[in-house]
């Protein structure tokens, strides 16, 4: 996207400033390539900036040992907790954790549930009703 920014085609809201202006004033027009000397700017400083805090930004690959007890390289600042709420029209209602296939998912681990507003120990035979976080 930062680099459709250096033409009037590059992105649809540069085709969009273009429409309003020639609608309110029919003999104002946006060249082709006007928009470049501010585009390539923000690009050259987008491009500067990703290079120097992408490392930073972005979660490393925890690694394992050879018998899988113990992570050899722990980033712990780089660790997310999520948690969802099932709907009432969740397709997981009714099943269990272990027949919804979610603890399939890769690089993740599951703590626990709440049901009822009252936090159960991660079980996977508990079956999901709505409300579940």
């Amino acid at each position: 996207m930062v680099g459709g920014m250096c033409s009037l085609l590059g992105t649809s809201t540069n085709l969009v400033a273009a429409s309003l202006l020639e609608n309110y004033d029919a003999k104002q027009k946006i060249d082709l390539f006007e928009f470049f000397g501010v585009g390539i700017v923000i690009c050259a400083f987008t491009i500067v900036y990703m290079a120097l805090t992408s490392w930073y930004l972005l979660p490393r690959e925890v690694r394992k040992s050879r018998d899988e007890s113990e992570n050899l390289a722990v980033d712990d600042h780089r660790q997310y907790l999520a948690s969802f709420i099932l709907s009432k029209s969740s397709a997981y209602n009714g099943h269990s954790v272990l027949d919804s296939g979610i603890t399939t998912a890769k690089d993740v681990e599951f703590v626990g549930i709440v049901s009822g507003g009252e936090p159960l120990p991660f079980d996977l035979n508990h079956t999901f009703q709505a409300g579940d976080e």
